[in-house]
């Protein structure tokens, strides 16, 4: 266990994010892994395809990180004022919000996605490639909650680096079964998705046997496994508007998606290998901003207010100087990386990579602060007010691609990115700096 209340800040944080980071690198890497073995062994309709299904996916699986996330947060507090009791009642309360939830995504997501796609105008070569994947994905839903959960519960007593291990094994397990499933067995886009369900199954599992072995103090007592109306309560209060932060992001990913969709395949397929590659190095921002939540979550608990100030501030330049760099690698190395996705060289879809990353670099400083003061937010507890950002940002892609893929085509798909993180870092900062310097009680 690892009280963040206490010691110096910024190596506590960096530590902390350090681990993060590796496990969204491994993340990454190998969904990067299944596009590469979909384009050699299937071609650009599988990528193409994946990339559709990754901005629906994108909704759902941002929920449920969203969601559980919110519940961690009620968890770090607990763990920073010392009261385990409290902290094992959530975690059993939690539990079962995740049962419920897993079970209603399964059901409602796999009765929609068929509308959805539709409504996202697919392309009807894509269509079923699309839609076979996404249904075969949904039945993960239950696994992705609970290994996100665990994962939460073991960053809310500071502990970064054990999730780490069980992403490794949930990766290496995910390539295994995607070479055998895609290239051995020939079972196309498909193959891809009962890969991702079987390995997210497998990190559930060890990371919740490893937390009950690891971790007496975290071993729910027979008289603590009681479903509280007020628990549940806070947990839905902190859960639901991150999942719906999430949502709401996710829903605009989705829009720019419906007109990216009408452009030709090399583009769709070009706009998904930008985002992988992409993600990679965004991840930092998100490892950071992961740490301070749960720095900020346990001091809260802790009442260390000025603490929580300092940590902020620390964090913030060193994620505005990793922007930089972080532009700097895309502007260098994106093209030569994005060939790697394709059997053959692909001028056109190479064009549509390099054109998004040229288009977006400019604002990743602001991207890396707007995920930054994001969840500082949400670790104070302000899971409502961080889920505006999630609505500003789908009023911005909506406005974007509306007004201006009919003049600027393609290049508007990339300014709806560009344009959102603006807006909505800048009203993110200063909504942080308000609430702040208004000293709310709530923050007292």
């Amino acid at each position: 266990m690892n009280d963040m209340s206490k010691g110096k800040i910024l190596p506590q944080i960096l530590n902390f994010a350090l681990f993060i980071f590796i496990g969204g690198l491994m993340q990454n890497l190998y969904l990067i892994i299944d596009s590469i073995i979909l384009g050699q062994y299937v071609g650009k309709e599988a990528l193409a395809s994946i990339g559709i299904a990754s901005t629906v996916s994108f909704v759902v699986i941002g929920s449920i990180i969203g969601i559980t996330q919110g519940f961690s947060i009620n968890m770090a507090k607990s763990f920073g004022a010392g009261n385990f009791v409290k902290f094992r009642k959530y975690a059993y309360n939690s539990i079962i919000l995740c049962i419920i939830v897993g079970l209603s995504f399964s059901m409602i997501l796999s009765l929609t996605n068929g509308y959805f796609l539709k409504l996202m105008n697919t392309p009807e070569n894509l269509f079923d490639m699309t839609h076979n994947f996404l249904l075969v994905l949904y039945l993960g839903c239950i696994a992705n909650l609970f290994y996100n959960l665990f994962a939460g519960i073991l960053r809310s007593i500071g502990n970064s680096f054990a999730p780490l291990i069980f992403l490794g094994i949930s990766v290496v397990s995910n390539a295994s079964l995607v070479y055998i499933f895609v290239a051995i067995l020939k079972y196309g886009i498909v193959g891809s998705a009962f890969a991702t369900i079987i390995s997210q199954t497998i990190a559930a599992i060890t990371c919740y046997i490893f937390i009950i072995i690891k971790y007496p103090q975290l071993r729910i007592k027979k008289e603590e496994k009681i479903i509280e109306k007020k628990l549940l309560k806070n947990l839905l209060l902190q859960g639901i508007p991150m999942g719906m932060q999430f949502s709401f992001t996710g829903i605009g990913v989705i829009v720019v998606q419906s007109f990216l969709n009408g452009f030709s395949t090399e583009h769709i397929a070009g706009f998904s290998v930008a985002i992988r590659i992409q993600n990679i190095v965004l991840y930092i921002y998100v490892a950071l901003g992961s740490a301070l939540a749960t720095y900020t979550s346990q001091n809260f608990g802790a009442k260390k207010f000025t603490r929580i100030t300092k940590g902020v501030n620390y964090t913030a330049l060193i994620s505005v100087a990793i922007s930089i760099f972080a532009a700097f690698l895309i502007i260098t190395f994106g093209e030569q990386v994005a060939n790697l996705f394709t059997e053959e060289k692909n001028p056109e879809l190479i064009k549509a990579t390099t054109t998004y990353f040229h288009t977006v670099v400019w604002g990743y400083p602001i991207l890396a602060l707007l995920i930054l003061y994001r969840n500082v937010l949400q670790g104070y507890g302000f899971a409502i007010t961080a889920m505006f950002a999630g609505i500003i940002e789908l009023l911005m892609r909506v406005i974007v691609v509306f007004l201006f893929t009919g003049t600027y085509g393609y290049l508007a798909i990339c300014l709806a990115d560009l344009a959102t993180w603006l807006v909505t870092g800048l009203s993110l900062i200063f909504t942080y700096y308000y609430l702040k310097n208004k000293k709310l009680a709530i923050i007292k």
